[in-house]
């Protein structure tokens, strides 16, 4: 699949510029023990995962726990190397380089923040030395320079001085994250990536923590990729979200979108879960467990759960498709944000919607989208219209509807 890469509300990129990070087609397949005396299972921890990020660009990362979100993460920053697909950075492919290069070119561009900041610090260090320790390891500038630019990086993310010497153990949670963002900052990198930066705070401190993220993106001009549970706290953060369902991207849309234009009956039921005063919404429960990733469900892989699935659902994968995709191919238009879903049967939004066009990657995805928009449209032509079904509903419910017209003639 090609992506036209849309600059969301804030994002630098527009139409048919290079994005900063490219993530074409990656599957990560774990090889894991199986009952049977002879073979391996497998575990499709990513399937078909398509993205790009483009400088400056917040991209959310949500879903359920065991969906991907993580080993994507992991994939963007070059931790996991893909089974099959390529990752672009600056339009270069990161898996062929050399371990060399990617140290250098890549690993000084990109930093990452982990969950836990008491075990991803080393507890025998002392914090002016953990926040050196990626320059002392790329090599960059004097003992002297090194050390001006610790005392930079603790004053930017509001630590004091004083615990320059101090080791983890002797810091608060709070501060110990800040010491992690301070180490993954030290290089200046251009893509921040944030794995549940803030899920093992309490919420004090988790509002400091984020209101620091967005104040050293403003200011330093960073691309992040926010993975989290918190939902309400990715559309605080995030210009674009990235939904996720058992390794697949299941839509990714402008925040703003979220949740009243999202298509995906997931995406729907995902973010129905988060309680609102401000935007009350009822629930969508949903039945049933959740598949196994080592036996995914085929077509459709979250039709075992989904309240509109049918038949096609399980026949095949739906295609993707882009809204304004029309308006998006007409380079004097005015860049629209990206918005792509992979649905047989969305939700359509209440209010009028640009024209959806399927991506037509290959002669089986035509076909399917082709079949599909032909049995929509002869449908929509069997179908009465909304007018005439409201009216008919309430005569078939209203026995007095009936009674009334009588007396009337």
């Amino acid at each position: 699949m090609t992506d036209v890469v849309a600059a969301p509300p804030g994002a630098a990129a527009a139409t048919g510029s290079e994005p900063l990070l490219r993530v074409q087609g990656v599957h990560v397949v774990h090889r894991i023990r199986s009952r049977k005396l002879i073979g391996h299972g497998n575990v499709y921890a990513l399937t078909d995962a398509n993205l790009s990020i483009a400088a400056g660009e917040t991209v959310g990362i949500v879903g359920e726990s065991g969906c991907g979100k993580s080993t994507l993460a992991k994939v963007i920053v070059g931790l996991q190397r893909p089974t099959e697909g390529a990752v672009n950075f600056r339009g270069t492919s990161l898996w062929e380089m050399s371990q060399k290069q990617r140290a250098r070119q890549f690993g000084r561009e990109v930093g990452m923040i982990f969950q836990d900041p008491s075990t991803a610090l080393n507890r025998r260090l002392s914090i002016a030395k953990i926040i050196a320790d990626p320059m002392d390891v790329h090599g960059v500038g004097s003992s002297r320079q090194r050390r001006e630019r610790v005392q930079e990086l603790m004053a930017l993310v509001g630590l004091p001085t004083s615990v320059a010497d101090a080791v983890p153990g002797q810091l608060s949670g709070g501060q110990r994250q800040r010491v992690a963002i301070a180490r993954a900052l030290a290089l200046d990198p251009a893509l921040l990536v944030a794995d549940e930066p803030t899920s093992a705070l309490d919420v004090s401190v988790r509002a400091q923590i984020l209101n620091l993220l967005m104040d050293l993106k403003d200011r330093l001009g960073l691309a992040m990729v926010f993975v989290s549970h918190d939902i309400q706290t990715v559309q605080a953060m995030s210009d674009r979200i990235v939904t996720m369902y058992l390794g697949r991207i299941a839509e990714q849309a402008p925040a703003n979108d979220i949740p009243d234009r999202a298509y995906h009956p997931y995406s729907r039921a995902l973010f129905s879960a988060t309680p609102s005063l401000l935007r009350p919404t009822e629930p969508i429960v949903l039945s049933g467990a959740v598949p196994s990733a080592t036996n995914p469900p085929s077509g459709c892989n979250f039709r075992t759960r989904c309240w509109k699935a049918t038949d096609e659902c399980a026949n095949a994968l739906p295609p993707l498709t882009r809204v304004g995709a029309a308006a998006q191919a007409d380079e004097t238009a005015e860049p629209l944000p990206l918005h792509e879903y992979r649905c047989w049967h969305p939700e359509l939004p209440d209010a009028p919607s640009d024209a959806a066009e399927p991506l037509k990657t290959d002669s089986t995805d035509t076909h399917s989208a082709n079949t599909h928009s032909a049995d929509t449209h002869a449908s929509d032509a069997q179908s009465p219209s909304a007018e005439s079904l409201n009216a008919e509903s309430l005569n078939a419910e209203s026995p007095k509807a009936g009674s009334l017209k009588k007396e009337q003639a």
